[in-house]
């Protein structure tokens, strides 16, 4: 494969590499490992190592888990063990 280099240093990765490394298509980091006269070479970071969006993965993953009215869950689940 072959890629252009823009006037600011930039590089397109072609669609076939995108979607073999798995890259997101929001964005994302890339880490440069080695350098040499005439190579470079990267690896992939992925949204785990991003904290925000690594948390951000599971917003939402014990939704309903507490029932409709969690506040009156935890408080039944209290007076049970009260008893």
């Amino acid at each position: 494969m072959e890629v252009k280099i823009s006037r600011k240093h930039q590089v397109v990765i072609p669609k076939a590499a995108r979607q073999k490394l798995r890259l997101p298509k929001d964005g994302g980091y890339m880490v440069v490992t080695k350098v040499t006269p005439t190579e470079i070479t990267f690896t992939t970071r992925h949204d785990s190592t991003n904290t925000k969006k690594g948390i951000m993965r599971f917003a939402g993953i014990a939704a309903g888990a507490w029932g409709k009215d969690p506040v009156a869950t935890v408080r039944a689940m209290r007076d049970s063990e009260w008893d």
